[in-house]
């Protein structure tokens, strides 16, 4: 099954002040020696990566399509997808990532309306 892509008619941009400092790498596996240091050695897999990320403010249409791509795209937000992610000193790269918790870990803000605002956990693969 081919990958999904992030809407093209949604900013993938994130505020600044919602995003997370991301930790780069799982912690190695350590194997305990007799007489000596422990032994590490890195995880198996991709690396993946969490992000604090949120939207910039979005209109009407453009929440309508993302949820359109949450909910039926991305079967509740339980699929991978590839979007432009934010890397410091390399700007934006195209990466494969997944929402943590599906549909029931994004969270939208209507405080601003007719605006909307999108925050979640993102898992970047690779990052």
């Amino acid at each position: 099954m081919a990958i999904a892509v992030w809407p093209s008619q949604v900013p993938h941009c994130q505020l600044r002040e919602g995003a997370g400092v991301p930790v780069l790498a799982a912690a190695p596996i350590s194997s305990e020696t007799e007489g000596g240091p422990a032994l590490m050695r890195p995880r198996p897999g991709p690396i993946a990566t969490e992000i604090s990320w949120r939207s910039v403010p979005w209109n009407g249409e453009q929440y309508q399509a993302f949820h359109q791509f949450l909910m039926r795209t991305l079967y509740q937000g339980t699929q991978h997808f590839r979007m432009p992610v934010y890397k410091p000193g390399e700007c934006y790269v195209t990466r494969i990532c997944q929402i943590k918790g599906g549909a029931g870990g994004v969270a939208v803000d209507e405080s601003q309306a007719p605006l909307f605002s999108v925050s979640f956990t993102l898992i970047v693969f690779n990052w």
